[in-house]
Parts: structure tokens; sequence; C-alpha cells
């Protein structure tokens, strides 16, 4: 694709036959195995967790521990495998998020 690969293009879609007519039929094949693995297509995963901890001594037999936690603290999107259907109006596009937003939590423990 012109311009490298973005979500709208992601796989070069001009060198496919997309007509439904053209497509085999596999109604009466057997397949053992999958013919594509969709994961290998997919962009990679860039994704970063952040985690804060801080113990407070209260007393001699009372401890205190403070906790933060981020997930994907980026929020940075991870997009999903690319439709390979060919015959979709989406072919060639990512239309998925693989990922969750931004998570965080605060937990608080106190052990004696």
């Amino acid at each position: 694709v012109a311009g490298g690969q973005n979500i709208q293009h992601w796989i070069n879609t001009s060198v496919f036959d997309t007509k439904a007519a053209d497509q085999p039929n596999t109604s009466y094949q057997y397949k053992y195995f999958p013919l594509a693995v969709p994961d290998a297509r997919a962009p990679g995963v860039n994704n970063v967790d952040l985690s804060l901890n801080k113990r407070v001594r209260i007393a001699e037999n009372f401890n205190l521990q403070i906790r933060a936690d981020a997930f994907d603290a980026l929020n940075h999107p991870n997009w999903g495998a690319p439709n390979v259907t060919p015959t979709s109006s989406a072919f060639g596009r990512i239309t998925s998020q693989a990922n969750l937003p931004r998570t965080m939590q605060l937990g608080m423990r106190l052990t004696f």
C-alpha cells in the first residue's frame, strides 16, 4: 500500500480476487488444520503496566501496605487481526481493538 500500513489498509487487497463467484466451494472439503494463523498477521503488542508499592510500619505488629496499579498505563491501543475474508467489504482492514483501555486500581492491606 502506498504510504505504508495503517488500520484501514493492513493487507494489500489489490492482489486478491474478491468476487464471490470466483471463490472456491469449501462445503465438501475437510480441513484438519486452519489454512491461516490470523494472529500472525496482527500488529504487535505495545503495553506498559505499572505498579507502585509502599509498606508503612504503624506499630510493632501492624504493617500497612498501599498499592497502586495501572494496566495499559500509556493507554495505547493494541489492534486486533485484520479481516481476511476476501468477499467482505472490510477485507484487509483492522476493525477491532484487542485490549482494554487504561485501568487503574488502588488497594490497601493491613497485616498484624
